[in-house]
């Protein structure tokens, strides 16, 4: 199988992430199948997430339990991870 490339991704909180991902049609739709399978607690589909167009709502274990399907899983998490620390920072400035 062709791994799939993270398009997107929001740090939601510390151990939850919000994702995009595309590939081969193939590739994404046996994805998609596999996700909606998963218990909720893991992974669920949220259409209001990314502005309306939707997104997979994932614990961040899971997300590194599969990441090997990704080909950009661990640099995705540290941008995601990265710019939620300097949305925190922004708004921390903001108060004084």
């Amino acid at each position: 199988m062709q791994k799939l490339v993270i398009q997107d991704i929001t740090q939601i909180n510390a151990s939850t992430h919000a994702i995009r991902f595309g590939g081969t049609k193939e590739t994404v739709t046996v994805m998609d199948r596999y996700l909606t399978k998963q218990t909720k607690q893991d992974v669920y589909w949220d259409e209001s997430t990314f502005h309306g167009n939707g997104g997979w709502i994932i614990q961040l274990d899971f997300l590194r339990r599969i990441s090997k399907h990704f080909a950009n899983a661990e640099r995705a998490i540290v941008i995601a991870e990265r710019m939620a620390a300097v949305k925190q920072i922004n708004m921390l400035a903001r108060r004084r």
